[in-house]
């Protein structure tokens, strides 16, 4: 079973360490999948197979934080999600103007995406790369 081959590249203590918080009860049951999804995200959104070994301080961070984020994304998609209505044929979502808590660390983690992006579109997170 492939995920539950997955290790994360950070301990728990690490995510402690740099969160700045205690896991919730819900955050250290699920650790594995939780923290296999965030960085599965983050290769993703740098376009790479792998994270660089060892992983600099600053993806560190970043992972973690996506890691923390995780939970309270769920939270508010839930709470927030999908609530839109259909009028005819205009579409309103109530929600266009509040960002995900994932979001959040991922645009105020936007310099830290762009320096070890390995992506070649050139745009990422609407900012243009040259």
């Amino acid at each position: 079973d492939q995920m539950n081959n997955y290790k994360p590249v950070l301990s728990q203590d690490e995510v402690v360490a740099l969160l700045g918080r205690p896991l919730s009860e819900v955050e250290a049951k699920n650790f594995n999948i939780y923290f296999e999804i965030a960085d599965l995200k983050l290769k993703d959104l740098l376009c790479l197979s792998n994270l660089p070994n060892p992983i600099p301080a600053d993806l560190k961070m970043l992972l973690a934080k996506m890691f923390g984020s995780i939970k309270a994304t769920q939270d508010f998609e839930h709470n927030n999600g999908v609530e839109s209505k259909r009028v005819e044929d205009f579409s309103i979502n109530y929600t266009a103007d509040k960002k995900s808590p994932m979001s959040l660390v991922l645009s105020n983690e936007s310099a830290t995406l762009l320096k070890y992006s390995q992506c070649s579109s050139g745009i990422m997170h609407g900012k243009t790369m040259l």
